[in-house]
């Protein structure tokens, strides 16, 4: 097949091909992304879904990216094939939807200049003006503890994007009003960089100072979707502090943190629905946290269904040895549903971490753990799992 330079050409050889320059494999067979039956990992989500590199992409921000009215009215709503070689701000007053693009934050002294590669946080625009991404690579070019990967009350759907190296990975942080206009689907999440200097978690009464690394956060809302994602939390082999979570205890493999931590600090959390996703690394892997400072301890809804796990998370438990594994954990008070009501179809990966006799087998049923106050889905070995 002929190939037209600046055009990518699918060549019999396997490859995509633009001109001379050799691009990424192929299947000769197309075969369907089915969210919640295709895993996402780096050659089916973000610019991969197409095909791209960043030589398809157009440079934007100077070196920040404000994505304000004005730039809307410039631009459009759904922007295409962006480099970003900076942060986003995003202030406008109308919904927007990035595509196929890399947004990767930049290079910076001192401070962090925003809390975020994607900064989403200007609660003084309508609750519906939403920025959501397709298709795109979101990562920290400088990881820093004062940056995570998105983060803000304007946070919209994440569709088919690859997310890492931000102190924690997607902050939906939640306002009044907000309901139905948010999800995660088919994304893979992977890589937080983690640090032990973090001036907001020096009071931790465990490790002081370390920072609280989440794949997926919330502190509240309605009709949250997350579907069919591949969510690896571990640490970033050699980014920040790695060397510290990795040396100290049973972190060996750089699972800590969580990886769906629910906070409902301010409002309820209603309506979410955790559903076919694999879920790898951190601790408690889907937590429904009680929170100081007027949260609510009851109120809140969830349904999780047929997700798969992974028994790579840092573990924890009654031993010194650390034996527990713990997939589901909510306190006792958060929520009224029964534990088969908020959990079903829930089993083990096939994955090489899980023990070959459990592989694709039901998870332990969520009991309520009298010593802990919380209700637990618990993993136990009678030797100490690294």
């Amino acid at each position: 097949m002929a190939s037209t330079p600046g055009v990518w050409m699918a060549k019999t050889d396997g490859h995509w091909w633009r001109g001379v320059v050799q691009g990424p494999s192929f299947n000769t067979v197309a075969v369907p992304f089915i969210y919640g039956t295709t895993r996402p990992d780096t050659t089916n989500t973000g610019l991969a879904v197409n095909g791209l590199t960043t030589a398809d992409l157009t440079v934007a921000g100077t070196p920040d990216l404000t994505i304000n009215d004005a730039y809307v009215t410039a631009h459009g709503s759904t922007l295409d094939k962006l480099w970003v070689k900076g942060h986003i701000n995003f202030t406008a007053s109308s919904p927007v939807t990035i595509t196929n693009s890399q947004i990767e934050g930049r290079a910076f002294t001192g401070t962090a200049p925003y809390d975020a590669i994607v900064h989403a946080r200007s609660t003084s625009t309508p609750v519906s003006a939403t920025l959501s991404f397709t298709n795109c690579v979101i990562k920290a070019v400088q990881p820093d503890v004062g940056i995570c990967t998105a983060m803000g009350e304007r946070l919209g759907h994440f569709d088919r994007c690859d997310l890492s190296l931000g102190s924690d990975i997607i902050d939906f942080w939640w306002t009044t009003g907000d309901s139905g206009t948010k999800s995660i689907r088919g994304c893979y999440l992977h890589d937080f960089s983690f640090w032990a200097n973090d001036p907001k978690h020096t009071n931790d009464s465990v490790h002081p100072g370390w920072s609280h690394s989440d794949a997926i956060q919330m502190s509240g809302g309605d009709n949250i979707l997350i579907e069919g994602n591949n969510i690896q939390h571990f640490a970033a082999s050699g980014v920040g502090d790695y060397a510290t979570l990795v040396g100290t205890g049973n972190y060996t493999n750089g699972a800590y943190g969580g990886c769906v931590m629910i906070t409902p600090s301010g409002y309820t959390v209603t309506n979410l629905n955790i559903k076919n996703n694999w879920i790898h690394g951190g601790e408690g892997q889907i937590h429904l946290a009680v929170q100081s400072g007027g949260s609510y301890n009851s109120g809140n809804t969830m349904t999780c269904t047929g997700n798969r796990h992974g028994v790579d998370a840092h573990a924890a438990g009654p031993y010194s040895g650390n034996y527990n594994h713990i997939f589901y954990v909510w306190d006792n008070g958060m929520t009224s549903q029964a534990p088969t009501d908020v959990v079903s179809g829930a089993v083990y990966d096939t994955t090489p971490d899980v023990p070959a006799a459990l592989r694709g087998t039901p998870l332990p049923a969520v009991q309520y753990i009298s010593g802990a106050t919380e209700y637990q889905s618990i993993y136990q070995t009678s030797t100490p799992y690294a």
